[in-house]
C-alpha cells in the first residue's frame, strides 16, 4: 500500500521505536507484555510534548466490548479506539480519516483506469437503529437470555437466540445479527436500560 511500517512486540519497544522513528500514526494494542498500551501511549505523548515533537496519532486496538475501555484509551491520549477482531476495511478507513489519504481501487468489471475511493457506505447496515419496542415481540425469558448473552459477549448464544425470532420479523433478525457480527454487544445491552 506504500506505507512504511514497523512493529514493536511490547510497550517498552513501542516507546523506543517511536523515539527513533516518530511515525505519524501508531496502532497500539492495549494488551501488550511489559507495558500495556495505555501506559505506552501516555509515555509517548509525554515525550513528544517534552521534546516539542509533533504528537503522533495513536489508535488503540482492544478486544474489549465495553465503552469504559474506550474512555480510558481516549483519556490516556489515544485519538481513537478500534475493537478486535476488526475488518481490514476499518483499518484503512481509519488511516484515511486520520492521515487524509485516499485509496484507489480498480473497478472489477471495467478494464480502464476508473477508480473508486474509500470510505464507502456499507450496504448491509439496518435502515433504523433497534429500540426496546422492537424487542417487545419476544417472550421475557428470551429477552433475559439475550441480555445475559450480550453482557457476556457470547456470540454463539446470541446467534442461537436470533434463530428463534419468528420468520415474519426478518428486520429484527437482521438488525440483531448485524450488531452481533460487528461485536456491538454494548448496543444490545443498552436496549435493556430503557
Amino acid at each position: 500500500m506504500g506505507f512504511e511500517v514497523r512493529e514493536a512486540v511490547n510497550g517498552l519497544e513501542a516507546i523506543a521505536l517511536w523515539e527513533s522513528w516518530q511515525p505519524y500514526l501508531i496502532w497500539i494494542d492495549i494488551r501488550m507484555p511489559m507495558l500495556d498500551g495505555y501506559e505506552a501511549t501516555k509515555r509517548i505523548k509525554a515525550v513528544s510534548d517534552r521534546l516539542n515533537y509533533p504528537s503522533p496519532i495513536i489508535i488503540a486496538l482492544a478486544g474489549s466490548v465495553f465503552e469504559e475501555d474506550r474512555k480510558i484509551a481516549l483519556a490516556a491520549g489515544c485519538s481513537d479506539f478500534v475493537r478486535k477482531p476488526f475488518q481490514t476495511e476499518l483499518i484503512f478507513s481509519k488511516m484515511a480519516e486520520f492521515l487524509g489519504v485516499c485509496y484507489r481501487y480498480a473497478e472489477p468489471e471495467v478494464a480502464n483506469d476508473t477508480a473508486a475511493y474509500l470510505p464507502q457506505t456499507p450496504t448491509h447496515l439496518p435502515s433504523a437503529p433497534l429500540t426496546t419496542t422492537d424487542l417487545a415481540i419476544m417472550p421475557p425469558d428470551w429477552l433475559d437470555q439475550l441480555h445475559q448473552a450480550a453482557s457476556r459477549a457470547n456470540t454463539k448464544h446470541l446467534l442461537a437466540l436470533i434463530e428463534e425470532i419468528p420468520s415474519s420479523k426478518t428486520d429484527l433478525s437482521k438488525a440483531l445479527t448485524h450488531l452481533v457480527n460487528d461485536y456491538c454487544f454494548e448496543e444490545i445491552v443498552a436496549l435493556f436500560k430503557h
